[in-house]
């Protein structure tokens, strides 16, 4: 009974500590404890602005929920605003309920509610005068991304799974002769049915106290983490409950299929059971090179970029900015979006922009321009006409004069030459490696088509600045999802182009419209956000800042959690390997244990005996090792671990051979369990 529930209770917990992790994320991506999510667009009621607040407060209250409002602070900092009885939130320093906090931000923006937004709620704020989108966080896709998400943890868990089963069936084995003897008294189907009833029972009462646990530290029974955790410990409970039906039907089977008088006298017998243990291990080997390949992997390349990494320290300081897109609003019903909504919005961008100076914020961006482009007959003609080089494209980067000042303080040994007055007023400079030297026309017939076509500005006027060769950029790459960790951030023999924003012409539209372009992809100094918002105007689009540099070790962290969960999904099932592993070899030389002893007493080898013990064994390793290498096509992991399998096999078996020679009396007297 103790190692059941110990199998039970270690699996359940295991299992239960991923899941916390996967929350822990899902909890990242949110920011808040919201189930729903309402953007108000656009307000065009008559209400003050403190009409609106309390009118706000007062139907948050009726409809028994909290609004969370982001507020962006004049020092760069986010503060949430509760609106509705969300004093538990308070004790949180990220939460605040100070209504001086919304004397000078819109009332326009992102909401979080954390309860389903109700329509009663939906007519209120349309009465007001608000326009908004609304829509639930897809909260109940938890459990979707932690059994199929295309990551290691996904992989761990199903590792876990397997060892659940295989340990499960293991110690059902413990008890066969018991099962059987109750067999043989006609109460094997209601053994069957308690062990089935006393399997579920344990694994329920784990899930509930977990639970319980969960909800007691979250402190709420309805906030959306408590929803999403129950949810994904049910469907982990419901994924186990299924295991431990089929592990029960197959033990049952097991013991129907196996003769009575054989177990009862201690004798063995190749029965179904050398089948399901031979399935298991190869089932197991396979899983394992799986999850080390995967393990190894990401590993390698955290480790490998973690040095790398450290230059976003000296952006520690600069955000990403997500903006509400208002195009819809200004879209006739061709789906074209209006002009001069276009061109007022670049123009409030580019003040947004030039308000930060040049060093104040960071615009890092590669080139556009892709070989795929030469299959499109008319594009290959324009790029031809333009005198545009596909394969020198690649090698082009476009930056500020912000991103070249904070590759100085990363690479101090970097050579940017001396900008003479008239460089320093010029729209764009090139820093051209020496080895592209003799292709800067061709660079700037590339600069031309991406970035000053139907403008003013002429890429021909830029100046050049000859670098040396092999000279190290860093990208400061921000991608959103986990693919920025292992996104390339610094690379050598880059060809920069600086464009400088502020000396943009002020009268050319077609740089103006492009400005908002500029606004997503940049990165800006945390500190001076609002106050550039405000004095562009921009408020009203602005909707949330993410530190890049905090963000990506967020990331990192996310990997390493993941990365730990799946070691201890492997170090069990190395565990349950072996232990399977010897049921399967123990079992088969018990059954040709009196050969091998005769043998040994008349000195001859049992070379035969042994290569019959092995070689399906042996055999089925090899073709799941193979069948590993074809999905992984990683010949290091499966040699490592189809080597360790070898020594594992060879220890075991010299192990039960030894024990064989020792115990050969009692072997001829029909012991057969001695190993």
């Amino acid at each position: 009974m103790k190692w059941r529930i110990s199998v039970l209770c270690f699996i359940v917990s295991l299992l239960a500590i991923l899941g916390l992790g996967e929350i822990q994320e899902f909890g990242d991506g949110i920011k808040y404890p919201a189930q729903a999510g309402v953007n108000l667009t656009k307000y065009e009621g008559n209400l003050t602005k403190k009409q609106i607040r309390n009118k706000l407060e007062q139907l948050t209250k009726a409809n028994n929920l909290v609004l969370f409002k982001p507020i962006l602070q004049s020092d760069g900092s986010q503060k949430v605003f509760i609106f509705g009885n969300g004093q538990n939130y308070l004790k949180n320093k990220m939460y605040s309920d100070d209504k001086r906090l919304l004397d000078d931000t819109e009332m326009t923006g992102m909401y979080y509610s954390d309860k389903k937004i109700s329509s009663n709620l939906i007519n209120e704020l349309e009465t007001m005068g608000f326009k908004y989108k609304a829509g639930d966080i897809a909260w109940w896709m938890v459990p979707v991304d932690f059994f199929l998400g295309r990551n290691v943890r996904s992989i761990a868990v199903w590792t876990l799974l397997f060892v659940f089963a295989v340990l499960l069936f293991a110690v059902k084995m413990m008890y066969v002769k018991t099962t059987m003897v109750q067999r043989s008294l006609g109460m094997f189907r209601a053994t069957i049915i308690k062990d089935i009833v006393l399997d579920v029972g344990i694994l329920i009462l784990d899930v509930i106290i977990i639970m319980a646990f969960f909800i007691l530290w979250q402190g709420s029974f309805t906030s959306v983490f408590v929803k999403s955790f129950n949810l994904l410990l049910s469907v982990i409970l419901l994924s186990l409950i299924i295991i431990a039906f089929i592990v029960n039907g197959l033990f049952a089977l097991n013991v129907r299929l196996m003769p009575a008088i054989k177990v009862l006298k201690n004798k063995k017998s190749q029965s179904i059971i050398s089948y399901i243990w031979l399935i298991g291990i190869l089932a197991s080997v396979f899983i394992f090179n799986i999850t080390a390949n995967e393990i190894i992997h990401e590993s390698f390349e955290l480790f490998k970029k973690a040095k790398m990494l450290q230059g976003w320290k000296v952006a520690k300081d600069f955000a990403k900015i997500s903006w509400f897109s208002r195009e819809e609003e200004h879209m006739n019903k061709d789906h074209q979006i209006d002009g001069q909504f276009m061109l007022n919005n670049g123009r409030k961008n580019r003040h947004f922009i030039q308000a930060f100076g040049e060093e104040n914020w960071l615009y890092s961006k590669e080139t556009t321009l892709d070989k795929r482009m030469l299959e499109i007959d008319s594009f290959a003609q324009k790029l031809n006409q333009a005198g545009v080089d596909i394969s020198l494209a690649k090698a082009i980067h476009y930056v500020n004069e912000g991103m070249i000042a904070k590759n100085k303080q990363i690479y101090p040994n970097n050579h940017y030459g001396k900008l003479s007055a008239t460089d320093k007023s010029s729209s764009a400079i090139l820093y051209v490696p020496q080895k592209y030297q003799k292709s800067i026309d061709k660079i700037k017939n590339i600069v031309n088509f991406e970035h000053f076509q139907y403008t003013a500005v002429n890429a021909n006027l830029a100046p050049v600045i000859i670098v040396p060769n092999k000279q190290t950029t860093f990208l400061f790459k921000h991608i959103e999802g986990e693919n920025e960790l292992f996104a390339k951030q610094t690379e050598k023999d880059k060809i920069l182009v600086q464009l400088s924003f502020s000396k943009f012409p002020d009268d050319d539209d077609a740089l103006t419209t492009n400005f908002e372009i500029i606004a997503f992809d940049g990165l800006f100094k945390q500190k001076l956000v609002k106050q550039n918002l405000q004095s562009a105007d921009l408020e009203n689009t602005f909707s949330s800042l993410t530190n890049a540099a905090s963000d990506i070790l967020m990331k990192r962290n996310t990997i390493i959690n993941r990365l730990i969960g799946a070691t201890i999904a492997l170090i069990s099932l190395t565990i349950a390997q072996a232990f399977v592993l010897y049921q399967y070899i123990k079992l088969q030389i018990e059954i040709r244990s009196k050969q091998i002893t005769i043998k040994n007493i008349l000195g001859k080898p049992a070379i035969v005996e042994l290569i019959k013990i092995l070689a399906l064994l042996v055999g089925g390793l090899a073709i799941a090792s193979e069948f590993a290498y074809f999905v992984t096509n990683n010949k290091a992991v499966i040699v490592s671990v189809s080597s360790m399998y070898l020594i594992e096999i060879s220890l075991l078996t010299v192990i039960s051979l030894l024990t064989i020679k020792r115990k050969r009396v009692q072997i001829m007297k029909g012991d057969f369990e001695i190993l």
